[in-house]
């Protein structure tokens, strides 16, 4: 199960820039995780959106910094087969190990 809130920053970059916060409830896992991205938004077609930001899970004790390149769509032909998908997320999260 995961929620998402998303706003638009102040004035200037309001058209740029969105804030997105989510919480997901894993219950395989029973943890919680929090994340909060800043997302650049491209208005060009077929160019990607970016987003950078933290994650913060119940089962662990050090923060992910998280950073996610979005696709709004894929579409296309491999030989006569076609292919489509939307949202398509990279995502890169980069973790500190903490020594035990």
């Amino acid at each position: 199960m995961e929620t998402t809130y998303c706003r638009q920053t102040e004035e200037v970059v309001k058209r740029l820039f969105i804030d997105e916060a989510a919480v997901e409830w894993d219950s395989v896992s029973k943890t919680i995780t929090y994340r909060c991205l800043l997302v650049a938004n491209s208005n060009t077609p077929g160019t990607p959106s970016t987003a950078v930001g933290l994650a913060i899970a119940s089962d662990k004790p050090v923060p992910v910094v998280r950073g996610e390149i979005r696709f709004p769509e894929f579409r296309g032909y491999i030989n006569r087969h076609f292919y489509a998908a939307k949202d398509v997320r990279v995502v890169i999260e980069v973790e500190l190990k903490v020594p035990p």
